[in-house]
C-alpha cells in the first residue's frame, strides 16, 4: 500500500498530481487574493465587510474534486502549525510520543529563541 505524506510531493500519486497541475492558476490566485484582503483587513480601522474571492467558486469545486480523489488514498498529515522544525523532524524521525505530566512544562521551558525556529519564524516563505 503506498502512502501519501501531505509533505512529500514525491509520494503523490499520478492521478493527484495531473489534477493538481490542471488547477495550479485557480489555486495560487485563489491563495494570493485570500493573502491580500487579509492583509487589507489588518489595516482597517473599523469593520468592513471582506471583499469576496472571484476564485472562490472554482476553488471550492477543485478542493470537493480533490477530495473524491483522496477518498481512497492512504494519507499521513501532521498538524504542523505548532510545531517548530525540530520538533517536525523529531516526529518524523520518531513518530508521536504519548505524553507525560512532565512533558507540556518541559517545552514551555525548552522554546527556541527567534532564528531558530524555521517554521515558526516565517523563514519558509
Amino acid at each position: 500500500m503506498n502512502v501519501i505524506d501531505i509533505w512529500n510531493f514525491e509520494t503523490y500519486t499520478e492521478d493527484i498530481i495531473a489534477f493538481l497541475k490542471e488547477h495550479a492558476e485557480t489555486i495560487i490566485r485563489y491563495h494570493r487574493i485570500e493573502q491580500q484582503t487579509d492583509d487589507e483587513v489588518k489595516r482597517l480601522r473599523e469593520w468592513s465587510p471582506r471583499k469576496p474571492n472571484p476564485f472562490a467558486d472554482a476553488y471550492n469545486r477543485g478542493i470537493e474534486r480533490l477530495a473524491d480523489l483522496m477518498e481512497s488514498k492512504t494519507i499521513r498529515a501532521f498538524h504542523y502549525t505548532r510545531m517548530v522544525d525540530f520538533e517536525v523532524e523529531d516526529v518524523l524521525a520518531n513518530g508521536f510520543m504519548p505524553r507525560r505530566r512532565k512533558t507540556p512544562f518541559t517545552l514551555v521551558g525548552a522554546r527556541p529563541s527567534p532564528g531558530q525556529g524555521g517554521i515558526a519564524d516565517n523563514s519558509r516563505r
